[in-house]
């Protein structure tokens, strides 16, 4: 099943879990969506085994998140999310430039609510991104990466129903020779996001 697919289900299903766990009274149970803006730095390695290079390059990222979170105790939930990122961030060997973005994924979340206004959360999934290589004479190629993702980070209330999440992420894509050139990329993230949670 594509990456794509798995999304929609993921998000077209989210309405019929809208009332469940609310019970709880947990503030951050229920269908949750989301923005934030963060910084990224995209790293790898370009070239061939040997004679590889490390190159690094970062730059600011929006995302768009929504998923939902279910209360099974009075401490814990599990959720499932779904994210799409843009951003222009880049790595550069010599005259050969590869930008990454779109990025876009599904991450299975556990959290854990230290209080009313503030959880942890963990969160593991498989992640796509849209590269595209810039070449010497003007090549330009596009390939989608897949790859995996985690992140950890802190959501805190600020109201009834807006939180703030602060989280930091990795995703270590899978290699692809473009244009006779091996490319490896990865991203670390760290993020601030708002999130409303339709809880009430």
């Amino acid at each position: 099943m594509k990456l794509k697919t798995l999304i929609l289900t993921a998000v077209l299903n989210l309405p019929m879990l809208a009332f469940a766990g609310h019970a709880s009274g947990n503030p951050f149970a229920g269908i949750f969506v989301g923005a934030g803006l963060g910084y990224t730095n995209l790293t790898g390695t370009v070239g061939p085994a040997g004679d590889s290079r490390d190159v690094g390059h970062g730059g600011f990222e929006g995302q768009v998140v929504g998923g939902y979170n279910f209360a099974f105790s009075s401490n814990w939930l599990v959720g499932l999310e779904a994210y799409h990122s843009v951003g222009a961030v880049k790595e550069a060997q010599g005259k050969h430039v590869v930008t990454m973005s779109p990025v876009y994924g599904v991450d299975a979340l556990l959290d854990y609510r230290f209080n009313q206004e503030t959880i942890a959360f963990g969160g593991l999934g498989f992640a796509q991104g849209k590269a595209s290589l810039v070449a010497p004479n003007n090549l330009n190629l596009n390939r989608t990466f897949n790859g995996w993702r985690g992140l950890v980070g802190l959501q805190e209330g600020l109201t009834e129903s807006f939180s703030l999440r602060e989280s930091i992420a990795y995703i270590d894509f899978n290699s692809q020779v473009i244009h006779s050139l091996p490319v490896k990329p990865a991203e670390f993230t760290g993020m601030f996001s708002l999130i409303y949670t339709f809880n009430s």
